[in-house]
């Protein structure tokens, strides 16, 4: 008779068999099996506990190929210095069985080469390989005909005195089909044939069922719908019709953030959003930052599909009034940009800009007008853009400036590259996170280049630990900007609960008076811990830097940083 008592015991266990590498897999796929199979849940007995691990492994063996395995308990292990008991199974795998023939039954018309599957014929029968031939084969039927449905089996005849199996494919039939009518419902504000134009469908094409996924997601990563679905008619003629059903969102939204560090104090970010200002999903965004040293008002008109289906035009301008230790300036900008997709993840940028400022810093009083052409390249591959635990991402600028009515020309660019490493792929609860900026500008002197245009290091953005501009060349205390600059961050973040987490980092670099960084120069480094509080959208960072090298009378023992979204 089992007591509930010596059932509640720790309970382990251990395989006895002579293949190693298959008792890994059947060990592991036991651990994961007692951790996660609710059956375990509702086990009362020691008898049941049995019963259940050595069907599972038994269902595991099968999945390899080992169609007729033993398993069996043998006598409870009692270790007393750690008052627990292991199950002992004596694992008999048997024969593993191997393809003695594949067949494919294919509806007449449709063709599939034999070097479309993974398996061949002699090799072992796993369930894995068979999962993968499925998918495999139900691509290339996506990929190459128009099915209305799509649906694919196997059978498997076990010969037990050849220790082989027989493997059939079979590939349902269905009609073969174009799009007629594609109906759209739920707009009210958007214009119908602009949502038209987004989506890859049209009457016509072949009809694919990944076509019909690809447009859901194309029409909700618009950002103008709470809902997309698509219903399928049942096929007429060898034609289909398509109903798209919508709900739009609110198009505008209200936008409010605070942020704050020790150095700049309390920042108020205000800002206003209009996804659908004339019907077509073109985009209107007033944004406003208030520190103690930067007001800035920010406004952009986006016209997307204009020129050209994957290019966006952007009108937009800026007025800043920058009160630091290193300058103080007004200044007013007005530009247009085309936005070009080469695809998912690269993005390019061309814009043509005019700018005007009012500078002041201790050695003169100037006002300077310039004409820029910024281009960009990014680059993205991470997982997301506020908290990445995965990825990679690349950003390229190369802006010329051309005096009007001045004698400034030259050429600011740079380039700014991160890295995020998982060291828990599956939960994503330590990431090591990697950030490397270097820039230069040629074509003038440092004294000629504009002071808001130059090279800053330090901050909360830059180098964790020194005060905003102020990790680089100085004239007494105050910064003097530079020709180029280089820094570097590692930051190690840790996620250890639902909601809250922690970071340690390193920042490091500075700018430097000549047009290339001299890497023989010391460079500032700073470190420091940080807290994050996970929200649904981005963690609540807090961050607390030290300076490794303290001037005096120029660095605080250490900055406090506050903001929404990774430091990177």
């Amino acid at each position: 008779q089992e007591t509930p008592e010596a059932f509640k015991a720790p309970l382990t266990f251990e395989l006895s068999m002579a293949d190693e590498r298959i008792k890994k897999l059947l060990v592991k796929e036991l651990k994961t099996q007692r951790k996660k199979n609710l059956q375990y849940q509702n086990i009362n007995a020691l008898s049941q506990l049995i019963r259940l691990d050595r069907q599972l492994l038994k269902l595991k063996l099968k999945s390899l190929g080992f169609f007729i395995p033993k398993v069996h308990s043998d006598p409870i292990k009692e270790r007393s210095l750690t008052n627990s008991k292991t199950l002992i199974y004596s694992v008999m795998p048997g024969p593993q069985y191997r393809v003695q023939s594949i067949t494919l039954q294919l509806p007449i018309g449709i063709d599939i080469p034999k070097d479309a599957i993974s398996i061949q014929e002699g090799s072992a029968l796993l369930a894995s390989s068979v999962l993968t031939d499925l998918g495999l084969i139900k691509a290339h039927l996506a990929n190459n005909y128009c099915l209305y449905e799509i649906q694919v089996n196997y059978d498997a005849v076990l010969h037990h005195s050849t220790q082989t199996v027989s493997l059939t494919y079979l590939i349902k039939e269905s009609p073969s089909v174009v799009i007629d009518q594609i109906e759209i419902n739920g707009l009210q504000t958007l214009d119908t044939e602009f949502i038209r134009q987004k989506i890859p469908l049209k009457s016509g094409d072949c009809f694919k069922r990944k076509l019909i996924n690809q447009t859901k997601s194309t029409l909700l990563q618009l950002g103008l719908f709470t809902f997309s679905n698509i219903d399928i008619a049942s096929p007429n003629n060898g034609q289909v019709d398509l109903t798209i059903n919508l709900i739009e969102r609110p198009h505008r939204t209200r936008k409010i953030g605070i942020g704050f560090d020790s150095d700049q104090g309390f920042g108020l970010n205000l800002g206003w959003e209009h996804r659908n200002l004339l019907t077509k999903a073109q985009k209107f965004t007033a944004e406003t930052e208030l520190r103690s040293n930067i007001q800035e008002i920010t406004t952009n008109l986006s016209i997307p599909n204009y020129p050209g289906f994957q290019n966006t035009l952007s009108f937009y301008s800026n007025l800043v009034i920058e009160e630091t230790d290193a300058f103080d300036s007004k200044s007013g900008t007005l530009g247009v940009e085309i936005a070009h997709k080469f695809q998912s993840t690269m993005t390019g940028f061309a814009s043509v800009e005019v700018s005007n400022s009012d500078l002041e810093d201790v050695f003169r009083e100037r006002e300077l007008m310039l004409l820029s052409f910024p281009l960009r390249l990014d680059i993205d591959y991470r997982n997301d853009a506020l908290n990445p635990t995965r990825g990679w991402a690349i950003n390229n600028t190369l802006r010329p400036f051309f005096g009007i009515g001045s004698n400034e020309n030259f050429v600011k660019s740079s380039i700014t590259a991160q890295y995020y490493f998982p060291f828990d792929k599956k939960h994503n609860s330590t990431t090591l996170a990697f950030r490397c900026k270097l820039g230069t500008i040629t074509g003038e002197t440092l004294t000629n280049i504009p002071e808001n245009i130059r090279f800053y290091a330090g901050g909360g953005g830059s180098i964790r630990g020194y005060g905003f501009q102020q990790a680089g060349l100085l004239s007494d205390t105050r910064p003097i900007g530079g020709l180029s600059i280089i820094e570097t961050s590692l930051e190690a973040r840790f996620r250890w609960l639902d909601h809250w987490g922690s970071a340690l980092f390193i920042d490091g670099g500075s700018n430097f008076p000549e047009r290339t960084p001299a890497l023989d120069q010391e460079l500032f480094w700073g470190a420091g811990f940080g807290i994050r509080y996970y929200t649904s959208f981005a963690p609540i960072r807090l961050d607390v830097a030290f300076p490794k090298r303290k001037r005096d009378g120029v660095d605080d023992p250490f900055h406090l940083y506050i903001s929404i979204g990774e430091a990177f």
